[in-house]
């Protein structure tokens, strides 16, 4: 549990400004809530595959753009947390839960970051724009 807590850290301090922004932070913040044994948090496990396959798909543009650090970060925080989380079920209230806090995170980046969404794009934020839910 070190190694991961010793890398949200990292994340943490050198991505303060727009954190919040990026989902695979929520999801690695999320994590750390549900093995720490919050009650209240459900499993993350399958928007961890989600963001898993998705990164997966992105490794070549992000090397096309030059953002291959930044993807393999993205992947690596998904990994660990899947690797540990591979006997647990995800049982129908854990997915119920689960969009409720990417519903969250879609009020919170649109309502209270707007003004950062244009500087820090992040696929979500690429598709909410796209489907008019932000102008």
């Amino acid at each position: 549990m070190q190694p991961m807590l010793s890398l949200y850290i990292f994340l943490l301090s050198n991505c303060m400004e727009d954190f919040d922004l990026v989902f695979s932070y929520w999801l690695f913040a999320w994590y750390l809530l549900y093995v720490a044994g919050t009650p209240w948090v459900p499993n993350p496990k399958l928007f961890l595959i989600l963001g898993l396959v998705y990164n997966i798909l992105m490794i070549p543009l992000g090397l096309v753009k030059k953002l291959s650090t930044f993807v393999i970060i993205q992947t690596f925080i998904k990994i660990l947390p899947i690797l540990t989380l591979w006997n647990v079920p995800i049982k129908c209230e854990d997915v119920t839960k689960s969009f409720l806090i990417l519903f969250v995170y879609t009020v919170h980046v649109t309502v209270f970051r707007r003004e950062s969404i244009f500087r820090h794009r992040t696929p979500l934020t690429n598709l909410l724009i796209k489907k008019r839910l932000i102008e």
